[in-house]
């Protein structure tokens, strides 16, 4: 039931005040809008972290390839390329940097989402439980979009990379 203050609730009432389920709506929306650019500069950070990582992984297997190819005497050089060139891809693959980067693309439009929806109740002039509680599902999938990648097979084996 409404009290006559301010439009509050007692303890009985169906529904909560209007102003705070706008409350809470404006705040699920500033949390998406936090999050969403929180995972936009991670997808770049990720990005730039594969690609540097990556090239000169490349550049150098080249490198090292035409180097040892080359002469007898560039073997030793080459295969201290090669060996630099090693440490890079093997550092490129645990980091997982375009897998991270993805997962964080998928974040930043599942987080856009939320905002959208939050947006979109707000413009209403009297929010409803029902518009809060939509909010919940966008929310969860947001959370779950860094690991939409990482899924693993029932068996709980990771699962084996194509190629």
């Amino acid at each position: 039931m409404t009290s006559p203050q301010r439009g509050t609730t007692t303890p009985g009432g169906p529904e909560p005040a209007p102003d705070h389920l706008r409350a809470e709506i404006g705040r699920l929306r500033q949390e998406a809008v936090h999050q969403r650019r929180l995972a936009h500069r991670r997808a770049e950070r990720w990005n730039t972290a594969h690609i540097l990582l990556g090239f000169p992984a490349a550049l150098l297997a080249g490198t090292a390839g035409a180097a040892g190819l080359s002469s007898a005497d560039a073997r030793v050089p080459a295969a201290l390329i090669a060996l630099a060139s090693a440490g890079f891809a093997a550092g490129a693959g645990f980091l997982r940097g375009d897998v991270r980067c993805q997962a964080n693309k998928r974040a930043r439009g599942a987080w856009g989402a939320v905002e959208d929806a939050a947006t979109l109740a707000l413009s209403r002039p009297h929010p409803s439980t029902d518009d809060l509680a939509a909010l919940f599902p966008l929310r969860q999938a947001a959370l779950a979009a860094y690991d939409a990648g990482d899924a693993q097979p029932s068996g709980g084996l990771p699962a084996v990379p194509p190629g």
